[in-house]
This record gives structure tokens, sequence and C-alpha cells, in this order.
């Protein structure tokens, strides 16, 4: 039985030997319209030349009701990295899902934030009890 000859990117003279691990370690190098950002804790991809990242265009997608092609024009993506994203989002759901999780929980602390210092700047004459 011939075994399968391992990957070799263009301009590398090493074979890639395990696909499957390079594309969990490196994803951005699997995908044509999906990058990696830096950002402190955010690891999922985006996509190029955006800020949008996968999860905010998924979940537009699916608020609308929207399919891939509709979804592609309403943001000027091209169709096909509309079903990247459709293919990282299934891959990656749990980190999509993690990292929204992780903007709610910000907006809150932020919006209870608020809340708390909102008599803070008034003038102490509007804060006399009056007897």
């Amino acid at each position: 039985m011939k075994q399968p000859r391992p990957t070799v990117t263009a301009g590398d003279e090493h074979p890639d030997a395990v696909p499957e691990l390079s594309r969990a370690v490196h994803p951005e190098a699997h995908y044509a319209y999906l990058v990696a950002r830096p950002h402190p804790w955010r690891k999922q991809l985006a996509f190029k030349d955006r800020r949008l990242t996968v999860g905010q265009f998924l979940g537009r997608m699916r608020a609308e009701g929207w399919t891939p092609e509709e979804a592609a024009a309403d943001f000027d993506l091209p169709v096909e990295a509309a079903y990247e994203a459709l293919e990282y989002g299934e891959c990656h759901a749990s980190l999509i899902a993690a990292e929204e999780a992780e903007d709610a929980r910000a907006a809150r602390n932020l919006t209870d934030g608020a809340v708390e210092c909102a008599g803070a700047g008034d003038p102490p004459s509007s804060r006399r009890v009056r007897r």
C-alpha cells in the first residue's frame, strides 16, 4: 500500500508531516481570507484588512437570517470569505462562544461601573439632605 506524501508548502523545503497539527497551531495559514490579529485575549481569526472577527460576522449573519451570499454582499466580502468564515466557525465554535461570553462580561462591567459613578459628578449642593 502506498503511503500518502506529506504536504509541502511553496517555498518550504520541510514537508508538513502532520497537517492537522499545523492547522491547529497556525489556523490562519489554512485560510485565504482570515488572519490572526494581535489582541491581549482574543484568539479567533478576523477578516483580512477588516476589523471584523468571524464571531461578529456570523452573529450578524444569524441575527439577520442571511444566507452566506447575502452576508458577503452586506459586508462587501467575497462569497468565498463568507463560506470560509462558516467553516472556521464550525471548527472553532467553543472559542467563539467563549470570546462572546467574555465580551458580554466586559460590557456588563462597564455598564455597572457607569451606574455606580452616575451621581459622582453632581455638585455637592444637589446631594444634600434637606431638613
